[in-house]
């Protein structure tokens, strides 16, 4: 939902998501460099943006920031780690001309799907409505297919012995900064409050 910013107070663009490691961030940017010299996208993510979007928020009035961070650290102090990895690849789009390229979620995705609820749960009340959508779990890797051949499916993704899992153990605030690389900044991370088993 876009909340309008009062005059003369001004907005932030915002969105909760799950951080990609550092570590895997390069791994996935070894395999982006590669499929790029495959396909042909207009736009291809900063590796230090990658991330596991929860809710997009849309263009939020600075002055209800602060309620949306309050309700977001109650979202986490209901939720706990859990153990995701990256997945295999495709698109978004038709096959001829896709929109998006991204790579797979896989692991305790229950869990993932129970914190993007909890999440949607805590902001509906400050006017944030989810998607009517179902919840797809991805990483965005690049938007907007320009190669003049149509994408061929793409090959499975080699195990090269590199540990592709990690722990989840927070979520974080982020704010769209366009014409920045990265483009997202972290306005607040919610840790979750228990270990992992």
């Amino acid at each position: 939902m876009s909340k309008s910013g009062k005059e003369g107070t001004g907005s932030e663009r915002l969105f909760t998501a799950i951080r990609l490691p550092h570590h895997l961030q390069e791994q996935v940017k070894v395999w982006r460099d590669d499929i790029k010299r495959q396909l042909s996208f207009r736009t291809w993510t900063d590796p230090r943006d990658y991330h596991i979007t929860l809710q997009f928020m849309g263009d939020v009035d600075t002055n209800t920031i602060p309620s949306v961070i309050e309700a977001l650290k109650e979202a986490a102090a209901k939720s706990g780690p859990f153990q995701l990895r990256l997945g295999g690849a495709g698109t978004f789009g038709r096959p001829a001309s896709p929109k998006v390229l991204w790579r797979g979620v896989e692991g305790e995705r229950d869990k993932l799907g129970l914190l993007q609820q909890t999440v949607a749960d805590h902001t509906l009340p400050l006017g944030f409505r989810p998607e009517e959508r179902p919840y797809s779990p991805h990483i965005t890797i690049a938007r907007s297919y320009i190669g003049s051949e149509p994408v061929q499916p793409l090959p499975n993704i080699e195990n090269d012995g590199s540990d592709a899992s990690w722990i989840a153990t927070d979520f974080v605030l982020f704010a769209t900064k366009f014409g920045r690389k990265p483009m997202y900044e972290v306005l607040q991370t919610f840790p979750f409050p228990y270990s992992y088993p």
